[in-house]
This record gives C-alpha cells, structure tokens and sequence, in this order.
C-alpha cells in the first residue's frame, strides 16, 4: 500500500521524477495515484491558504479550469456528508456536458469505486455517503431563488447572459442561497472577458470578499499538444485577443480605442450644465486594422444638429412605444386569461357526439340522445363509447401497461382474428437467363389466432359527483377504465392461461434447442446456471441471451423484468467496475442495460428456482395482442344504490407471434 509519507514526498518531486517513480509502480497503486489530485495540480490550481468564501480562477484556456473546479467539488463531497453543491454554468446543456459528463467534468474524475449516482432528469448527483450537488442554468436566475448551499461552483461566468442583467441575477440568487454548514464557499472560474460580473468580481478583491487566481495557457503546455501550443502562440500570441484567451488578461478597454473607458469617466459632470452648446463633431476613421491615429475635428458653429434636442425627441418616441407596448401587453395578458379559465364540461369545446354521451347517457342515463352514434344496441351489453373517448382509454392503455407499449397492437372488428405465417419453405431461387426454371419449395404455414376474453371494468361514481356540471366525467371514466384494464392485461399478457384470456408469453412451450431446430411457437430459454440465482457471472448470462437473438430481432429489442429483478441486475459491473445498467441521459428516453432499453413488468416473476425473471426480444415481432376497437359501456344505477356503475367491456386477445423473437433466461443449473 501506498503510505501517506511517500505521497507527500512524491508531491514535492518533479514531473519527470514522478513520472519515472510511478511507472515502477503495480497498476492497482497506479489507479489510485491517477486520481490523487494533490500530487498533480500547480501551485495556481490550490485552493487560496486561510479562510475564504469565493475563490475566483481567472485564467487562459486549457489552463485546467474546468478540472480545478471538477476535482474541489469531489473534494468537498468527500469530506462534507452533508455538502449540498451548485453547480451552475452559462446553460443546462453546458453543465450537463462539460461540468458533470465533459473529460474534466465530475464523473470523469472520480474513482470508479466513488463515482457519484448522476439522475440526468433529476439534475442531480447523489455520492455514496450522501453528498448531493445539483445542475443550474445561468440563464435562469430565478432556478437559484429558494434553493440552499453549502457550496457552489460557477463555470465560465465569463458567457454568462448578461441580457437583462441576467449573469448578476444569477450570481446574487446563488449568493443569498449559499446559507448551509458552517463556512459556505463558492469557486467560479472563467476566461476573462470585461463583462459586468467579472469586473464586479474582480474589483472585490481589493475589498478582501474574492481572491484571484491568474495564469496562463502555457502553464498547462505539459498536458497540451505540442502543435497545439505552437499554433495558438503563432497565430495569436501579439494581439489582444490572445492576450485575453491565452495569457488570462482582463482586457477592460478596446485596443486602439479613440475614448477609452477611464477618459470618459474622466469627463464625467456632476448636476446640471451652466452652458449648453452645439458641438459637431466628425470622425474620419482609417481602414486598415492598424491604421494611424485619426483626427476628431469639432466645430461649436450655431448651425449644426441640437444634441439636446434630438435627445428629447427620441425620449417622446420612445415614451409612445412604451404605450404601445403595454396596450399590447394588456391586450395578450386578458387573451390568456380568458384562454386558462377552467372549461365546466372539462374540454374547450366537445364533439357533439361526445357532449351527448356524457351528459345524456352517462350523466342521466338517457339513452334516445346517443342512439344514433352507438356501434352497439343495448342487446349487446351497452354502447360503444365514441371515438375521443375510446381514443383517451387506448392513450392511458398505452402509457400504463407496459407489454402493450412494446408489443404489436391490431384492432379487429370481430370478436375473432385469424393470421396465417410462413414457417418454411421458399417461393424464390436463382437462374441464368435461359436456364430452366426447377420447381422450389412448397411454403409452410402456421395459423396464429390469440385466445380472447372479455375485459372488464366496473368504477362507480355518486348521483351527487354526476349532477356536478365541475366534475369532469369524461376524463375520470377514461381514467379509471384504463387503469383497471392495464391490471389485468398486463397480468395476461405476461402469464395469461389462454382459457377465455390472453395467452402470456411465459406460458408458451419453452425449449433450450437453436432457433432453426425448434417448433413453431416455441421460445428458447438460456439457464443461468445456478439453482437458485442468477449465477457465478451474470453479465455474461445477459451478454450470451443478447446474441441468441438474431440480429433483425435486435433492433427494437427490450430486457423486460420486475422491479425485484431490475434491483439485483442494476449492482452488476463489467471487470473494469463500469455498471451494466446506464440511466437514460435525455428525459422520457429509458434505462438502458448492455445498451438496451428495460421495461419493467411488475407481473414478471421473481428470481427463485425455476423462475423465468427475465425476458429480452423484439416484442413487436414477438407477441401479438388483437383487440376490438370499440369499448362498451352500460351504465348500471340499480346495483349499489346510491352509487352509479359504468360496467365497460372490451374483448381483449393476445399470443407469441414469433417464437424467435423472445429469449427468456430461466433460473436453473
């Protein structure tokens, strides 16, 4: 192991000792040098000595800004259980991208065995001992107002919006916001430009409120590409932008500049003038980029343009914009008012036929007003709801059950549905021009029809909930049929019996024989090779149920599991300790494990003996699930007086469509 003595001492070396010294060394003390940031950072990258609160890192790029900020906030993650960070930069893309995934950002970083759990939709990274820091954008002051820190790293404050003071918002928000542990602390580093909060920031160090730290890009020239550095101090080592970019200097003032920052606060005049003139002034500026000086003459002749007046003419314009603008702004503001007033019937303005339904049939059980849009008779059981709502309930399917989210979805019109598949055979071969054409193969068939069952649902509301005109029946019948549909077809579809019910792909035949050797209908099953868990090498369980889909399966393909399953598999690392499961980097896309999408299916089984916990395939090639478009509804207020029934109905069948599309892993030796 590698003591605290020797660390110390190797700090003190330099680059080329310590290069030679550590490549002696095993690759395991190797690993944990790399992330030793003491024993690599320059003097410029230490934090200031003595007590501080805002440690500003005004430096050249590729200085190693955005690594100093990085690798203080593991350090106070470390050593603080209860930090609670900011982390804000120009936007949340910028943070996301440079401060948090970047080659320098936090992840980067830290050590695999302390890396921080990173919940991208969250903006939120949650260390192992309970450190938390959280994304801002600059461009959002207001994000910053409420939230409270122990410590907070701002990057490129530099490009932050200044549009409507916006950067110094942010700044004074995070500030107020900095109000936990004991010694609240803020680092900010950025390229130098002269705008308002860096020269805020800068001037506060004469105060004693922010210490600076300045350097250059060529302190860093070690860990640069030599062409790199060449290049830059070629092309932009003697002008101001270089100046600027590569040497870390604040530049507050336009190089060449004919009025200079300093001569106009110079000539600056306290209250009212005795005197007032008109003065032209004309400027014949050169061409070139580095020009010779020109001149400014002025004339006080009586005759040229009246500044004063001119100045109060543009005021009276701009007065009248200003009423223009707030006519117009008050005109919008009433529009949007009218436009978010709650509608009573809940939608804008409903379908006629929707209207009717609602508040003839449901509402008070009149059934001449919906005769005429019905797909049904009341002989049949009820009637069909119309088009939107049936519409909403498919939506609520789609969104809550998840087989039926990944699956194919047909509609029939009948209570049946019959499909025929080719399962061998060929109807096509290769001939020279004017070859003669042998017989080929006769084609094999097999006949899909998934057993059905009449799906039901039966929510019930008050007398008093429907007389409500504020009650917004359409949406909650919707609702409430989805939700218990979604119960039991997801139960079916996973294990359903096929006996007046769908017939779950876990109870098809399941065989351990190649997809060519199988027979129709039947799903391949790789053990885990253990009794009683997922075995001595999971990953590599998972690795060989991926490559025993063909690849034309892969694409779409999905792991589907429970919540049970989905935690143990979620603790698997690959040998270099990197997790197998990946959270979804954009909101609403999914988790992702050995880079397919997991659907979690609480109605899939647990690990235990025997089990089958986990399923992965194309399951739009794979399962079928066929359903009768309409869903019908009999309104019942005799059952459970006082309450009113919605009894609604819909035949629902679902079977394996291809048995190669879907591998299972069953827990078995």
């Amino acid at each position: 192991m590698l003591g605290k003595g020797f660390l110390d001492w190797l700090r003190e070396q330099d680059d080329r000792t310590k290069t030679g010294l550590i490549a002696q060394l095993e690759e395991r003390e190797r690993a944990l040098i790399r992330h030793d940031w003491p024993l690599w950072r320059r003097e410029a990258q230490s934090p200031p000595r003595g007590a501080w609160n805002c440690w500003v890192i005004c430096a050249g790029r590729g200085f190693g800004k955005t690594r100093t900020g990085a690798e203080w906030v593991r350090e106070c993650a470390i050593l603080d259980p209860d930090a609670r960070i900011a982390l804000v930069a120009a936007s949340l893309g910028e943070a996301r991208s440079v401060m948090v995934e970047g080659e320098s950002g936090v992840l980067a970083i830290c050590p695999p065995n302390y890396r921080p759990f990173y919940e991208p939709s969250l903006k939120r990274l949650t260390w192992p001992n309970g450190a938390m820091a959280f994304l801002y954008s600059a461009a959002e002051p207001e994000s910053l107002r409420g939230p409270q820190h122990s410590h907070a790293w701002c990057d490129e404050i530099g490009k932050w919006p200044g549009v409507s003071g916006k950067a110094e918002a942010a700044w004074d928000n995070l500030a107020m916001g900095l109000r936990l542990g004991l010694q609240p602390k803020v680092v900010a580093t950025t390229t130098p430009r002269a705008t308002a909060l860096v020269r805020r920031l800068v001037g506060e160090e004469t105060r004693g409120l922010a210490h600076i730290s300045r350097g250059t890009t060529y302190e860093n020239a070690a860990n640069l590409p030599p062409r790199f550095v060449a290049t830059i101090r070629q092309r932009y080592g003697h002008t101001a932008l270089g100046r600027q970019e590569l040497d870390g200097v604040l530049l507050e003032e336009i190089e060449g500049a004919l009025w200079t920052r300093s001569l106009l606060e110079s000539c600056r005049h306290e209250g009212p003038s005795d005197t007032l003139c008109r003065v032209v002034v004309g400027v014949d500026p050169p061409a070139s980029d580095r020009g010779d000086e020109c001149g400014t003459p002025t004339d006080p002749a009586e005759t040229s343009f009246d500044i004063v007046a001119r100045q109060d003419s543009l005021e009276a314009d701009v007065a009248l914009l200003r009423g223009d603008v707030d006519e117009v702004k008050a005109r919008v503001e009433k529009i949007g008012r009218v436009a978010s007033r709650p509608a009573l019937s809940g939608a804008a303005d409903p379908a006629p036929e929707v209207k009717g339904f609602v508040d003839g049939y449901l509402r008070r059980g009149a059934t001449t007003e919906v005769k005429s849009l019905t797909a049904g008779v009341p002989a049949d059981g009820g009637y069909a709801v119309p088009q939107q709502i049936d519409a909403a309930i498919a939506r609520e399917l789609t969104a809550i059950s998840p087989i039926r989210a990944i699956a194919q979805v047909v509609q029939t019109g009948s209570a049946g549905y019959r499909k025929l598949i080719t399962t061998g055979g060929t109807a096509s071969g290769w001939v020279s021009e004017t070859a003669a054409r042998p017989e080929t193969d006769t084609p094999e068939f097999a006949e899909i029809a998934p057993p059905t069952g009449e799906l039901y649902a039966n929510p019930a509301a008050s007398q008093a909930m429907l007389d409500d005109a504020g009650f917004d029946l359409e949406s909650w019948l919707a609702s409430e049929i989805a939700m218990e549909f979604a119960r039991a077809e997801g139960a079916a579809f996973v294990a359903g019996s096929g006996n007046d019910q769908p017939a779950g792909f876990l109870t098809a035949p399941t065989a351990t024989t190649p997809d060519d050797l199988r027979a129709f209908g039947t799903l391949q099953y790789l053990g885990t090779g253990a009794a009683s868990g997922l075995g001595d090498a999971p990953e590599n369980r998972l690795i060989d149920l991926v490559h025993a889909l063909k690849a034309g399966h892969r694409q779409g393909a999905s792991f589907v599991m429970n919540s049970a399953t989905l935690a143990e598999v979620r603790k698997l690392r690959s040998e270099d300790g990197a997790f197998l499961w990946q959270p979804g980097l954009v909101e609403g896309q999914p988790d992702r494990l050995l880079g397919y999408p997991v659907v979690e299916a609480e109605d899939m089984p647990d690990i235990a003996a025997g089990a089958i916990p986990i399923a992965f395939g194309n399951f739009r090639h794979g399962y079928l699930i066929a359903e009768r478009s309409a869903t019908q509804v009999l309104r019942d207020p005799f059952t459970n007086k006082p309450f009113v029934h919605f009894y609604a109905t819909r035949r629902v069948g679902g079977q394996v469509l291809d048995g190669n599309a879907i591998k299972l892993l069953k827990i078995e030796e």
